[in-house]
């Protein structure tokens, strides 16, 4: 009987218990959060299904913030301080509206390859219809813009807006047509608003300062007598003693130097008003003796992409070299740095952040990503092509040009019978 009596007592004392949630009623909200900062990443999403307390409480900023910086922060930082390159602040959280889970997802789906893609068209209104796109540049800004050259000689800016991927949209702003097409392709673009430099296939250089009610202004026009293997082009606001606005370009490109020596690099720098050339000088690289003429042509260029400190040239035997160009006002230097390794395919396009270190290449097997702060070869790989690996061949493809930012890639491929742009966003999943 007395058995019986104490079970019906502790019965009707769990009845009477009241469940109390610790984050809600118990502790205070800086109490939980001390808790939930000794959590990983994968403890805060299963703390964030509990209810919407918890997930309010588990995707507080001040939690993912120290997770970004454990995970993905390297030795940059101090680097970046006392470097004579003057990097640009990296890790900001602007453009994600303060969200620092977010920059941390995107950050996580680049390393473990998660992406989405998607293919879309774009088209001048005015070119001719005989005209197609050579080459295609995405320039990030306070205006996110396309800029887009042709095989006629002429060029188109787009404005690229939309806050998530599904809401990419694009909008002609600027559009050039020369007067006679002469089928001088444009081979080269760069553009630091409202300045815009390009390159033709016969080594023309052409600049345009884009007036406020968005038509074009000719600046100046070089023809380079050296004869170029390949070209690119950056071109950015300058730092002068002078009352009007001033913009450096820098023009690179691949020479052949003959008599032995592999073919290598020279830059030249060009100070620009929005009326006329202020100044300009020139600066080679010679990296070595061949041994063997015979590998002259694998050494060939086939790629190459600037962004200060960083110049890397891609070559036909699947290799890439890695520069650093010094540009100020005593000095114009460029030196060979190291090779890098890993493609199994001629490298068709490349492309750098020099602030976070990293370089995008291309072939016809997809996109590799690679760590420019750290000896080792490629970080990730994107596939080209679904269920690749089953393939006993690789379709023809071309990787025209590439561009990426923080969380996409965005490339120009031609194939067979078609050029088309594809996206590779990681903020998307």
């Amino acid at each position: 009987m007395e058995g019986q009596h104490y079970r019906k007592r502790s019965r009707q004392n769990n009845k009477d218990q009241v469940r109390k949630d610790f984050a809600t009623t118990v502790f205070s909200k800086e109490l939980v959060l001390n808790v939930f900062s000794f959590l990983s990443s994968r403890d805060l999403i299963q703390c964030a299904a509990v209810s919407t307390e918890w997930y309010r409480l588990a995707n507080d900023e001040m939690l993912w913030k120290p997770l970004f910086y454990q995970r993905f922060r390297d030795p940059l930082l101090l680097e970046d301080k006392r470097s004579k390159f003057h990097y640009a602040r990296r890790s900001s959280v602007t453009r994600y509206h303060g969200s620092w889970k977010t920059k941390y997802r995107i950050h996580h789906n680049w390393l473990l390859e998660n992406e989405s893609n998607l293919k879309f068209s774009l088209r001048s209104t005015e070119c001719s219809n005989n005209a197609y796109i050579t080459f295609l540049k995405f320039i990030e800004g306070s205006v996110n813009c396309l800029v887009a050259g042709y095989s006629n000689g002429g060029f188109t800016v787009w404005e690229i807006s939309g806050s998530s991927f599904k809401e990419l949209k694009s909008k002609e702003s600027v559009n050039y047509c020369p007067l006679e097409e002469d089928n001088d392709k444009i081979i080269s673009v760069a553009m630091d608003y409202p300045m815009i430099i390009i390159c033709s296939e016969r080594m023309k250089l052409s600049v345009f300062y884009i007036r406020t009610s968005l038509s074009l202004k000719f600046v100046y026009c070089l023809q380079n007598p050296i004869e170029c293997s390949f070209i690119v082009l950056d071109i950015k606001k300058h730092s002068s003693n002078r009352k009007e606005d001033t913009w450096q370009a820098i023009v690179c490109f691949g020479i052949s130097a003959g008599g032995g020596l592999a073919p290598s690099v020279g830059i030249q720098e060009l100070v620009l008003s929005r009326n006329k050339l202020l100044s300009s000088r020139y600066e080679y690289a010679f990296d070595y003796m061949l041994s063997n003429l015979t590998a002259i042509p694998s050494e060939q260029i086939t790629a190459m992409s600037y962004a200060p400190p960083f110049l890397i040239t891609a070559h036909a035997n699947n290799t890439m070299k890695q520069y650093i160009v010094q540009v100020n006002d005593h000095a114009l230097d460029v030196s060979f740095v190291r090779k890098l390794y890993g493609h199994t395919f001629k490298v068709d396009a490349l492309a750098i952040d020099a602030s976070r270190r990293r370089l995008v290449s291309g072939d016809r097997s997809g996109i590799r990503v690679w760590d420019l702060a750290k000896r080792r070869e490629c970080q990730v790989l994107l596939e080209a092509h679904k269920d690749q690996s089953s393939m006993s061949e690789l379709p023809d493809l071309h990787m025209e040009t590439l561009g990426f930012d923080e969380d996409k890639i965005i490339a120009v491929i031609s194939t067979i019978d078609q050029t088309f742009v594809r996206l590779w966003s990681f903020n998307s999943l």
